[in-house]
């Protein structure tokens, strides 16, 4: 429904259409804009006081001859000496990402192009070389919250240390129950077209959850066009009959 937070601009104003009504126009003065835009405002903030979208402010004071203020300002340019410092200190991309303000890809980037290779955690190391043992406690039943717990590890290593040995990460039974208890909710979204992977950040879940658990109310196809991900979330099926 329109109370939905997942409704648009265009859904409401096809909506309207549809049903033979001619949308109400919002006339707001450019000087408005301009006025506000002065006071240091950025368009996103000007959209928001005035009922507009971004892309509508942001054209209008562009017409103008107006530089709209950036949302976030420039950050500095960090010199690629302290980054390399840091590496040389046995710091992952990651800690220097997060001590000098930065991004992952952007120092992982850096200390290539600089001819280093970037160091790894221990943990990454320590996964690596348990991998046999992740997967041989995964075919035993364990999930990857409780094999991390065993070894040691973060889930998200074990996830992805399972992915590359071609196993499904087996989701644990409270993450499932959540799921099928947000059934009603997952199929309402659904219905209003609301995609899968948005289904699940709303109720704090994952995306073969919900996609396994729309199989399990409708028997719907999952998603045809990506045969991998298809075959991850079918395979959750037998574990929310368990539930």
């Amino acid at each position: 429904g329109l109370n939905s937070p997942f409704t648009t601009y265009d859904t409401v104003y096809s909506r309207l259409t549809r049903i033979g009504i001619t949308p109400h126009p919002a006339i707001v003065p450019t000087k408005d804009i301009i006025d506000l835009h002065n006071k240091g405002l950025t368009p996103s903030t000007i959209a928001k006081m005035l009922g507009l979208t971004r892309g509508a402010v942001y054209m209008r004071l562009v017409s103008e001859g107006i530089t709209p203020h950036r949302t976030y300002p420039l950050a500095p340019v960090v010199p690629t000496e302290d980054i390399i410092d840091l590496h040389n200190e046995g710091l992952t991309p990651g800690e220097i990402a997060a001590r000098l303000n930065m991004g992952y890809v952007a120092v992982y980037m850096r200390l290539q192009r600089a001819g280093m290779t970037p160091n790894v955690s221990p943990l990454w190391v320590k996964a690596k070389e348990r991998k046999p043992k992740i997967v041989k406690l995964h075919r035993e039943g364990l999930n990857q919250k409780q094999i991390a717990e065993r070894l040691g590890l973060t889930p998200r290593q074990v996830g992805l240390s399972l992915r590359e040995e071609g196993e499904i990460p087996r989701p644990s039974a409270k993450e499932s129950m959540h799921t099928l208890q947000a059934m009603d909710e997952i199929i309402r979204l659904s219905k209003e077209g609301v995609p899968r992977y948005e289904i699940a950040k709303h109720i704090d879940s994952t995306w073969p959850l919900v996609a396994a658990a729309l199989k399990k109310a409708s028997g719907e196809p999952i998603w045809p066009a990506c045969e991998e991900l298809t075959t991850w979330a079918e395979t959750l099926l037998p574990l929310l009959d368990e539930i």
